[in-house]
């Protein structure tokens, strides 16, 4: 039984709903990034995804669609660093959400 459940897991999920990103989806998300939005924990900033995406769009593409076709995630992709802002005029409390991220 675990072997047959074992087997299934790790076949391709494809589902009538499942809807892939398409190439030109990809260059408009790389593209809309803000200039001065902060990088990721690779420390590659949105400016160099935006010189290099007509290039790489294809890859790009394959990797996103990879990922959740697999269903599995790169660790990296799983981490942030999140920063308390507290909101004048609200109390101080600890509170996960009551803070915006």
């Amino acid at each position: 039984m675990q072997k047959n459940i074992s087997a299934i897991a790790k076949e391709d999920i494809d589902t009538d709903d499942d809807e892939w990103f398409t190439v030109q989806e990809v260059k408009n998300m790389v593209l809309g990034m803000g200039k001065y939005k902060a990088p990721g924990e690779d420390g590659i900033p949105s400016e160099v995804f935006k010189c290099v995406v007509e290039i790489l769009s294809r890859y790009m593409t394959a990797i996103y669609n990879g990922c959740p076709r697999k269903g599995t995630f790169p660790q990296r992709w799983k981490k942030a660093l999140l920063i308390k802002i507290t909101i004048p005029g609200k109390t101080e409390n600890e509170e996960a959400s009551t803070f915006p991220p």
